[in-house]
């Protein structure tokens, strides 16, 4: 609501007969009368209020979130999901039959209680940050309220060389994600990297970890009786502008990292650097990119020349367990450059099968960067291919959270990029036009809108298609786009506007010549629906060769006396269509004068 400028005006009063005196600027007025000694005089000054705003729309964002059961991995449906927001419950919902729930909330830190018969209550923290965010919450996974207290054990890794950690100190709060409140257990990891947690009550706690060198960062784990494994992995500090990324998970399917990014713009080197940019992932020929050679090689390289880079440190089978490749998979970029980073989690054992084991797996993606823990949690859907997030140096990270399926998520992660280079001229009248698009990838060109060709291969640069014979008309929604030998396809490329004009400018008569007439160079009018080119024909002719649309008048050439009937006219347009002839009504050329004769 924008409230303008206005102006607010204070009266004053006070008897005549006190003692008083008023003065005013320029911007005041004053006032006095006088009828008996009770009267009063009066002055008004004017203030000036400035423009000022009042905002009614409060900024929300979305939470998301689904429910299953710890022990079978089932969605749980009907479960009470509450919100509360500095110790206030503001909103409730239910789980769906897929155990999902959303719910729309102003901006702010929540503590989601979760609440179903037969299970224990357990408590969530997220937080909505920016306006219009979605923000999908980690799975909970409902304990039996038949569960007991009992010891959570594990191990901490280092996150780049699966290494335990030493001396690691871990504070324990209640529930999921709780960065705050009550600490409720202490610990220190040993010379081996293991913590013990004894008799921890039945439910889910934070643990959060610290030590000198690393990044503090959170994980969760649970005690229903004994719960040992519960292990998690570490980051170093890192230099300013660089990023790591650690994926975790808690099956034995094989997920792997999958990270692209801005290359040296070259446009040389590695196997996608016409698109400037490179993609990162495990096997090994893929895993280490330079930036000085901007390929994934870097053979007499010096040894800075080898430090910028973006590398592939730990690529695992096995998200649990204690074998040589089990643990998570790491990405370090040593510095951050400008251009859009997109990460994605493969599920290499599920490929193109579409199903909730990536979502089961409980994968999180940690992001380390300037000192910052950023996390992402697979939502619970159906995909082997969870595209996680966006980032950019000037508008940071961005939740994409899609959930699809690839059953070859390889080299060539990125579609073709086209462009116009020579549109179709307009107004033509070529019923089949050519344009010309480049592309930066050869593939199969796929045709939309109105428009088709039988040219369907495109080649890198540009390419030149002839479009099927097309009617009369203005062709505004043609489209072309290309998908390469990896299946990846482009967006559409939308054909600039072009309009098809086979038909010729219709002609008619407006003014004839008069007749008789003994002016030998006669003026004649005609109209035109279309600028263009005059012909004569018959036994007229002219110098006036140029058309407008509308009214013409044009002087014929001298004409010699007679009877002019086969005189015609037509106008040929600027794309080449003529007119029908226009036939001149015939007229008499007249410019002999009576001859007299004595006849008595």
């Amino acid at each position: 609501i924008l409230i303008s400028l206005f102006s607010l005006t204070i009266i004053s009063c006070a008897k005549k007969d006190d003692s008083s005196s008023s003065s005013s600027s320029d911007d005041s007025s004053s006032s006095s009368s006088s009828t008996d000694n009770n009267s009063y005089s009066g002055s008004s000054l004017t203030l000036n209020i400035s423009t000022f705003v009042i905002d009614t729309t409060l900024a929300v964002g979305t939470i998301t979130g689904s429910v299953l059961s710890q022990s079978s991995n089932s969605a749980l449906s009907g479960v009470s999901v509450s919100f509360e927001k500095s110790g206030t419950t503001v909103d409730n919902t239910t789980t769906d039959s897929s155990g999902d729930f959303s719910q729309t909330l102003i901006l702010g830190t929540y503590t989601i209680t979760y609440s179903k018969s037969g299970y224990l209550d357990e408590i969530q923290s997220v937080t909505l940050a920016a306006d219009n965010q979605t923000l999908v919450a980690s799975t909970l996974k409902m304990l039996p309220d038949s569960c007991t207290s009992g010891t959570i054990s594990g191990t901490i890794k280092d996150a780049v060389n699966n290494n335990p950690v030493t001396g690691v100190s871990l504070s324990v709060r209640r529930g999921v994600n709780v960065t705050s409140g009550t600490i409720v257990k202490t610990d220190s990891t040993s010379n081996t990297g293991t913590y013990s947690l004894s008799s921890m009550s039945a439910g889910w706690y934070t643990v959060e970890t610290s030590k000198s060198g690393y990044i503090t960062s959170t994980f969760n784990v649970y005690a229903c009786g004994d719960q040992s494994g519960q292990d998690t992995s570490i980051s170093t500090t890192l230099a300013t502008g660089a990023m790591r990324i650690v994926l975790t998970w808690k099956t034995t399917d094989d997920l792997d990292s999958h990270l692209t990014g801005p290359d040296n713009l070259s446009r040389q080197g590695h196997y996608n650097a016409a698109h400037e940019q490179f993609h990162l992932y495990y096997p090994v020929a893929f895993s280490n990119f330079y930036y000085a050679t901007n390929n994934f090689s870097c053979s007499g390289c010096s040894v800075s020349q080898k430090s910028d880079n973006v590398t592939l440190d730990l690529d695992n089978y096995y998200g649990i367990g204690t074998c040589d490749d089990c643990g998570p998979e790491t990405i370090t970029i040593s510095a951050v450059r400008s251009g859009t980073y997109r990460y994605y989690v493969h599920n290499f054992d599920e490929a193109g099968e579409n199903n909730l084991k990536l979502a089961a797996s409980d994968a999180s993606v940690k992001v380390y960067y300037n000192d910052t823990v950023t996390t992402f949690n697979v939502p619970n859907s159906a995909a082997d291919l969870w595209y996680v997030f966006d980032f950019d140096i000037s508008s940071g990270f961005t939740a994409v959270n899609n959930m699809g399926s690839d059953s070859s998520f390889t080299v060539d992660a990125f579609a073709p990029t086209i462009s116009e280079v020579t549109a179709v001229t307009t107004r033509t009248n070529d019923t089949t036009p050519n344009y010309t698009f480049s592309s930066n990838e050869a593939g199969t060109i796929t045709y939309g809108g109105s428009c088709s060709s039988s040219d369907t291969s495109a080649n890198v640069d540009n390419n030149t298609i002839t479009f099927n014979a097309l009617a009369e008309g203005t062709y505004s929604d043609c489209t072309i786009r290309i998908t390469d030998t990896s299946s990846n396809t482009s967006d559409n490329l939308s054909v600039s506007s072009f309009t098809i004009d086979t038909t010729g400018p219709t002609l008619s008569e407006v003014t004839a010549v008069s007749t008789p007439t003994s002016d030998n160079t006669s003026d004649y009018t005609f109209s035109s629906t279309d600028a263009g080119t005059i012909t004569y024909g018959g036994s007229c002719s002219s110098d006036d060769n140029t058309s407008v649309a509308g009214n013409n008048t044009i002087t014929f050439n001298a004409l010699a006396d007679g009877t002019y009937s086969n005189c015609k006219i037509s106008v040929t347009d600027n794309i080449s269509n003529t007119s029908d002839n226009l036939s001149v009504t015939q007229f008499i050329i007249d410019t002999t004068a009576p001859i007299l004769d004595n006849v008595t």
